[in-house]
């Protein structure tokens, strides 16, 4: 036995020693550690109101490869685990109608003058949020109609420092809403 022979054999053991340690210290472990959900972060470069190609892919992107708010929120809603969606300081004019939520996603805005939601001509909400966790932070959400800028059906609303204005509800009957219509689940709003 050589020097040589002897110190690449203890590299050996030390690398398999944190490996091991890193994976939890058993097979089972790195069985979990790959099988957890997990996070991801989509960076909106396009004001484009255009559905993703292919949601649960992992990759955000409409049939020309822009990342756009609602590919962004239907990739989300197609992936395990939390999601959050950055947006920049762009007027996103929301024309395909209401955005479904049913995962836990947090979408952040640059700035809360200009990042803005825009609802002209959409007919419905910005967001329906039936089941999951919709975070909104720094933007603005305006000009939506129906059951108003959010609809949470069961799910949990949070909106930390967000602005609301001209939003309304013309749904015949239920005349509820305006910024937030919430049906039956949880809003935070700071």
């Amino acid at each position: 036995m050589t020097v040589k022979w002897i110190v690449s054999r203890v590299a050996v053991l030390l690398f398999l020693a944190c490996l091991l340690a890193v994976l939890g210290g058993s097979p089972a472990g790195a069985v979990a550690a790959r099988t957890a959900p997990e996070d991801h972060y989509f960076i909106v470069m396009s004001a484009a109101d255009t559905h993703d190609a292919s949601p649960g892919d992992g990759f955000c992107a409409d049939s020309l490869g822009n990342c756009t708010l609602r590919a962004a929120v239907e990739e989300s809603n197609a992936l395990p685990g939390d999601d959050t969606i950055d947006l920049q300081a762009l007027t996103y004019n929301i024309t395909l109608g209401t955005m479904a939520v049913n995962s836990n996603i947090a979408i952040e805005g640059d700035f809360t003058p200009v990042t803005i939601l825009d609802g002209t001509g959409n007919g419905g909400e910005a967001f329906s949020v039936s089941t999951g966790r919709l975070e909104l932070s720094s933007m603005t959400i305006r000009d939506f109609t129906y059951s108003g800028a959010i609809e949470n059906i069961a799910g949990t609303v949070v909106a930390d420092n967000c602005a609301c204005s001209n939003n309304m509800n013309i749904s015949v009957g239920l005349m509820q809403g305006g910024a937030i219509y919430n049906q039956g689940g949880t809003v935070t709003i700071s």
